[in-house]
Parts: C-alpha cells; sequence; structure tokens
C-alpha cells in the first residue's frame, strides 16, 4: 500500500543501508494504523475479507508516514539527550474518522 520508495522519499532517506529497518517500521505503522482504528486496511476493494474492512485512502496513507518518520526519527523508547514525544496528534487526527470504537 506504500512502496519502500515512497516511504524513503518520506524520510528523506536517499541510501540503501536502512531499508530492511525502514520496512519493519512501515509494517509497524500500518499494524499501529489498522490497531487504533480497529479495522483492517486493504488496498482493494477484492481483498475486502471483512465488512469493516477499509480500502486505503491519501489521508490514512498519509497518517502511516507520519507513524513512519515517528518510529524513524525515536528509535530509542528514551533519549538522555534529547526529549521524545508520543506519537503527535496528525496521526490520529487522521485516522480519527475511519475509527470504529471511540473508546480510550
Amino acid at each position: 500500500m506504500i512502496s519502500l520508495d515512497v516511504a524513503k522519499s518520506h524520510l528523506r532517506v536517499d541510501f540503501d543501508d536502512e531499508d530492511n529497518l525502514i520496512e519493519l517500521y512501515l509494517k509497524a505503522a500500518i499494524e499501529y494504523a489498522e490497531g487504533f482504528i480497529d479495522r483492517s486496511i486493504i488496498t482493494s476493494e477484492e481483498d475486502r475479507a471483512h465488512e469493516s474492512d477499509i480500502v486505503v485512502n491519501n489521508a490514512i496513507k498519509s497518517a502511516i508516514l507520519l507513524i513512519l518518520g515517528h518510529l524513524y526519527a525515536n528509535r530509542e523508547e528514551e533519549s538522555i539527550d534529547r526529549a521524545t514525544s508520543p506519537l503527535q496528534l496528525g496521526a490520529k487526527s487522521l485516522l480519527l474518522p475511519y475509527r470504529i470504537k471511540m473508546g480510550v
């Protein structure tokens, strides 16, 4: 749903040394987005397995890229030399309209 080239462009990475890491973070970002909206994100209607599945759109792609950027920039849970922050509201704001359950 998001190619490695698009992910690297978003991260402004023009080398191949971290491709495996970026792919890992991209998969984690998709899983985070799916967990937040409590739905599977699919690439086309033909992939629909459940009524609640949602076809990826630009807002969802943008949210996944924001989450990817956060994971890439904050590789440690804590840092002594700089403050870390939880996932910013931008990604959650983009995903919120597609969320099924509005729990905590």
